[in-house]
């Protein structure tokens, strides 16, 4: 029998944290399959970094509906800002045949798995869209305009992925403009 791990609508995404000096723990509440399922990035001053697993951090909540919780080796400095993700990888977990039977728990992993990429997808194709690709700040659109943009674009990709065509999204930096052609 497999074991229920509910996936809720989620952009796996935790708010920046603004650390305390010496502090190591960050929770966060989605779940995950694996430890390196989470991406830890720390901002210091102006300067951005991803954090490595297992050299920088470690994680607990493998596999917890609620989430868990992500572990730094050493102490944050004060004001340091803190952000954990998920970053579920793109690869399969094993065979969903587990000595030649079939295993229901397996195939419930990798749905969820699934799950949690499709998630992650859309976070960072939504943080695109609102950006303008990074270079066009937030505060220059309303968040009705982003939504009814962001809902726009998404409604192309499915149409034309529904009618069976491929879809190519490319964005020009120069001009500032996202691009969605299907053939």
């Amino acid at each position: 029998m497999s074991t229920l791990l509910p996936i809720a609508v989620s952009t796996r995404r935790m708010p920046a944290v603004t650390a305390t000096a010496g502090q190591v723990q960050f929770p966060f509440t989605f779940p995950i399959v694996r430890p390196g399922d989470v991406r830890v990035r720390r901002t210091r001053g102006n300067v951005e970094a991803e954090l490595a697993y297992g050299s920088d951090y470690t994680v607990w909540g493998v596999n917890e509906p609620a989430g868990g919780t992500v572990t730094l080796t050493a102490g944050s400095l004060a004001g340091d800002l803190i952000v954990v993700e998920g970053d579920a990888a793109l690869d399969r977990l094993s065979s969903v045949a587990v000595n030649g039977r079939f295993s229901s728990r397996q195939i419930d992993q990798e749905f969820n798995l699934s799950l949690m990429r499709d998630q992650e997808l859309r976070r960072d194709l939504d943080t695109l869209v609102a950006s303008g690709g990074g270079t066009v700040p937030a505060h220059t659109h309303t968040s009705a305009e982003i939504t009814d943009f962001g809902e726009a674009a998404q409604d192309a990709v499915a149409n034309a992925l529904v009618a069976g065509a491929n879809v190519t999204i490319s964005y020009d930096d120069a001009a500032n403009t996202i691009t969605i052609a299907s053939t």
